[in-house]
């Protein structure tokens, strides 16, 4: 039985949206084509070129077989993975498979950002589907909090182990904008891990806080303990600022070849090692006070 050419190209081909000229083969490929001019033919040659046994595969309501169906939506959704790794890869927008440079410069199948974005999801649901079936029951939770173009973000990772089903020992659960930009509380962000973590069916109630307010306790306990003596350790984290700058390195490089290790407010252990650092550079920056102290720009910080 002949089938009527309408009949075949309703089964293989579908119209770019965005221009009629083209269609998009149920492979990937995409022709070129005015169907409203010369109608069907040339299309049906090239497809008897890509796709010997055609017509034997095509129902006659249009419709094609369910086997070569599923093969030809593979090799389509490879395709599309092609286009979403370079998107993603190389945050560009999602316009881009659209521009028309871009279309020019490519091999790869004429797609909407539509369909892109569609299959995009697909994957991100394919992606948690994963996560949540190999992300083992016990790990730690990393987040960190953003600005881009005045919007705020927070990314959660998940970190363990390496296993087999994921050797990178982490994976991002989620880095969406804040819903409720004017709380940035302490339940706000509880909120969104609970959340988040039961999308993953890793319930909240089951997560043991780690020892992060017993850390920050500990530093204010040594800012306390240090106050007595903050005129010197001021002074000496002058010092290592004016070592940090260009003149100071070179002159630290061409006595000691040691750097200078500043003091961060946040860290208890940072102003340990900054005086520790300080007491073990005290006999070459005596030196350096001596013959050249105004060159290296230390003689006013000396202890």
């Amino acid at each position: 039985m002949i089938l009527p050419s309408r009949i075949i190209y309703q089964a293989w081909f579908k119209p770019d949206v965005a221009d009629q000229r083209y269609h998009h083969c149920i492979c990937g490929k995409v022709y070129q084509q005015d169907v409203t001019i010369s109608g069907y033919s040339n299309l049906l040659q090239r497809l008897k070129a890509a796709h010997k046994g055609y017509e034997a595969l095509t129902n006659v309501n249009g419709t094609l077989q369910p086997a070569i169906t599923e093969f030809l939506q593979l090799d389509k959704s490879a395709l599309l993975n092609k286009w979403a790794t370079w998107i993603v890869m190389k945050a560009l927008p999602l316009s881009f498979c659209e521009d028309p440079h871009t279309r020019a410069c490519t091999k790869l199948p004429r797609v909407s950002r539509h369909t892109l974005k569609v299959h995009m999801f697909a994957i991100m649901k394919n992606v948690e589907a994963f996560i949540r079936a190999h992300l083992p029951h016990a790990f730690g939770l990393v987040f960190d909090g953003w600005t881009t173009s005045g919007v705020r973000y927070v990314g959660l990772f998940a970190v363990f182990p390496p296993t087999d089903a994921i050797p990178a020992g982490r994976v991002l659960l989620a880095f969406p904008p804040l819903e409720d930009e004017s709380d940035l509380g302490a339940q706000s962000l509880s909120n969104f891990l609970a959340d988040t973590l039961s999308e993953f069916d890793r319930p909240w109630s089951r997560g043991i806080p780690f020892s992060g307010c017993a850390s920050h306790r500990y530093n204010l306990a040594v800012q306390l303990f240090l106050e007595d003596d903050s005129d010197l350790v001021n002074k000496a984290k002058k010092l290592m600022l004016k070592l940090s700058t260009e003149k100071g390195r070179a002159c630290l490089d061409s006595w000691t070849g040691v750097h200078p290790k500043i003091k961060n407010e946040t860290r208890w252990s940072s102003t340990m090692k900054m005086l520790k650092r300080c007491d073990d550079l005290i006999p070459a920056l005596s030196q350096i006070s001596t013959k050249n102290d105004v060159k290296c720009g230390v003689d006013k910080w000396m202890l």
